[in-house]
């Protein structure tokens, strides 16, 4: 006896190409989406990041980028799957099946489907997990970089977002089968959807908005940091809204006022069915057309990013392998401890330098916004901050350089590539207080470049080198309580990221309270608070207004310590490590969107070329008894391609492609990943095309069997 069952497993048998889209895609999705959420949850992947540079949120940014991209390859091949079965709903429902009912079946059918997507997405992603991990532990052996250890966390994020795929599909199921009657089900992929006729004015407004959207964008967070010198509110952001819905107006226009057919009897074929089904399914065109701009422009920003953090993986050069800053007076590290701790892990110190600079009060150049004048301002603050001095022959003498300061002047320690804004000049240092009291007027003789002693939070604490004799006379009588000791080493050995993970944590064990200030912390600026209040010029006023609210935490799980840390240490090998995964991460996170984009684009090409003719059959069967040819027909076929497939991807790849060399040109001159980007785009279009070409070459031959 046949029942619901049994009919359905027979019509599985014959439409097993609709039923293997539907379930590549699925699992496609589901596979990233685990693999992805593995590698970022894993215990090695966090571990690293307490020790790097936060990238939680750029990481998590690509996460949301990548379910958003998997989502919408679901939901599309959903709707394929869907109208595929629509007629399948409507015979069955017309034999006195009840929607409700119906609806509960497919849900079963489709919650075993991802049930069981979901299980081999899981073990897949097992698999490609350890298998890439695997492959970068052998192509970067020199790093050492960690075993692979997950935990739970990665699979329960894939099985949220296989349950959340469902749900989704689900509603759109509930929607479809609910909205329409049983003949509309059956005739569902010739259901029209008629668009209302826009006028130009609704063309410029479109344009109008693409540009406006992405300027504000773009620009005016800018604007605002420059101008209020501080962060922008992230609200601004959604400024982009309005390019979407620009984009999205313009195409609404153009596929609502088709190009007629000519009259004219050799042309007249040529535009009869774009002209019939841009007008009869403009709604469904424009959904397709505005997902394969975004899609597309989504895969050009992933692959520039993946390109741009390729950068990350090569290895940053020090002269040497650690660069540490102590208060002399708590003398926590020196090099006893230091080979004591080496010796543990085999380790061979190098090179050993301990450079020795002084505190002291100082005058400077300090600007500020002045509100009512609209511009910045600038005033000389006698005694502003303590900056960090050495004198010209002990910097000569362990840094193995000739340099000569003159009498009354002083040479700037800069990081290199250092570039001064609006803010800050390499001359501002106006004067400097001696020990005793009496202030020097000192000159700008030089800048000189130097990233052993300069670096992170150095940069703050500004570091200069004096005339012996300046250097002297303002130091004489000075207190350990105001020299800073850097000391700065190489090793050799194996077990080198052991060692400046042990190193690192005797540093965070030793010291003292003093010491676990924030990067832009001054002593001077925090008497002004509690002794004179606010003025003017102290900007910085406002870090110190709560008692303590300068200090920082110093526990390996404060992932901002790095950034934030005064006296944080600088340990090439240990940072390279650290810096090395996160940027590998953030290359395998950005190359699984650019697979997702690639895939959702190939696919949507292929079953849009398939479905406008299998779809519209009746339209071209018409055209057939109106005397049009296999010729005609397949020309307009490539017509309609051309304009709601290839356009829209080009469109989508150029918008994305001018919005990333924009971003570029306003701050580095175009480099390598520019290039690259072009030339992954102009390799992408040819798959495109290559795709779109198979389903012509497909069509055909139906349109010499079925017409």
């Amino acid at each position: 006896m046949l029942n619901y069952k049994s009919i359905s497993g027979k019509l599985k048998k014959y439409n097993k190409k609709e039923y293997f889209q539907f379930n590549t895609s699925i699992l496609i999705a589901f596979t990233l989406i685990f693999t992805f959420a593995n590698l970022y949850m894993s215990n090695t992947l966090q571990k690293t990041m307490e020790y790097g540079t936060d990238s939680n949120q750029m990481i998590m940014s690509i996460f949301i980028l990548c379910m958003v991209g998997c989502t919408m390859l679901v939901i599309y091949s959903a709707e394929v799957f869907l109208k595929y079965k629509s007629r399948e709903i409507g015979v069955f429902i017309s034999f006195g099946l009840t929607k409700k009912e119906f609806v509960k079946i497919i849900a079963k059918e489709i919650l075993v489907i991802v049930a069981k997507l979901t299980v081999i997405a899981g073990i897949l992603s097992l698999v490609f997990s350890f298998g890439i991990w695997k492959f970068f532990q052998i192509i970067y052996s020199k790093y050492e970089i960690e075993n692979l250890s997950l935990n739970t966390k990665g699979i329960l994020i894939g099985i949220i977002f296989s349950i959340f795929i469902f749900v989704i599909v689900y509603i759109r199921l509930s929607i479809y089968i609910r909205r329409y009657d049983v003949m509309e089900l059956m005739h569902s992929r010739s259901r029209t959807d008629k668009l209302k006729r826009m006028k130009k004015p609704y063309l410029y407004l479109g344009l109008i908005l693409s540009v406006a959207g992405v300027s504000i964008g773009y620009f005016l967070p800018q604007w605002y940091t420059i101008n209020f010198d501080k962060a922008s509110p992230s609200l601004f952001s959604l400024a982009y809204i309005f390019s979407f819905i620009g984009i999205y107006m313009v195409l609404y226009y153009f596929i609502s006022n088709p190009k007629k057919s000519s009259k004219r009897l050799g042309k007249y074929y040529n535009n009869i069915a774009y002209y019939n089904i841009t007008r009869l399914q403009g709604k469904q065109i424009i959904g397709s057309m505005f997902s394969m701009i975004l899609i597309f422009g989504v895969f050009t920003f992933s692959f520039f990013n993946l390109v741009n953090q390729s950068g990350g993986l090569r290895e940053e050069k020090m002269e040497y392998d650690f660069s540490i800053p102590l208060r002399l007076e708590n003398n926590i590290l020196d090099k006893n401890i230091i080979q004591e701790i080496a010796k543990e892990h085999k380790i061979g110190i190098g090179t050993y330098k301990e450079y020795e600079f002084s505190e002291l009060l100082s005058g400077s150049n300090v600007r500020n916004w002045d509100d009512n004048a609209e511009n910045i301002i600038e005033k000389v603050v006698e005694e502003y901050k303590y900056y960090e001095f050495i004198s010209e022959s002990e910097y000569n003498s362990l840094s193995n350089k000739k340099i000569d300061v003159g009498e009354g002047q002083y040479i700037n320690l800069v990081r290199k590539n250092n570039k001064y804004d609006s803010w800050e000049s390499d001359d501002d240092l106006e004067n400097i207080k001696s020990v005793d009291g009496k202030q020097m007027k000192v000159n700008y003789q030089g800048t000189l470049e130097d990233d052993v002693l300069v670096d992170r939070g150095l940069s703050w604490n500004k570091r200069y080198i004096l005339d012996d004799g300046d250097y002297e006379k303002l130091t004489r009588g000075i207190s350990e309580g105001q020299k800073i000791k850097n000391i700065v080493f190489n090793i050799e050995g194996e077990k080198k990221f052991e060692f400046s993970e042990d190193i690192f944590d005797y540093i965070l064990e030793n010291t003292p309270k003093e010491m676990a200030v924030q990067t832009d912390y001054d002593k001077n600026l925090h008497k002004l608070v509690k002794n004179s209040g606010r003025q003017w010029y102290t900007g910085e006023l406002e870090e110190y207004e709560t008692e303590g609210a300068y200090l920082v935490s110093l526990n390996k799980d404060n992932s901002e310590l790095q950034g934030n840390w005064k006296y944080y240490p600088r340990m090439n090998y240990y940072e390279n490590t650290a810096s090395f995964v996160l940027n590998l991460v953030k290359v395998l996170l950005s190359g699984f969107i650019v697979i997702i984009a690639l895939t959702a684009t190939v696919f949507i090409t292929y079953n849009r070329t398939s479905s406008i003719f299998f779809n519209n059959i009746n339209l071209f069967k018409s055209m057939k008894k109106l005397g049009a040819t296999n010729k005609n027909i397949l020309r307009d076929l490539k017509t309609i391609n051309r304009r709601t497939i290839v356009y829209p991807v080009i469109g989508g790849g150029i918008l994305a492609f001018t919005i990333v060399v924009i971003i570029i040109l306003s701050q580095v001159s175009l480099g390598i990943e520019v290039i690259a980007d072009l030339i992954l785009l102009l390799i992408s279009y040819l798959i495109v095309i290559a795709v779109k070409q198979k389903a012509l070459n497909n069509i055909e031959k139906a349109v010499v069997e079925e017409l």
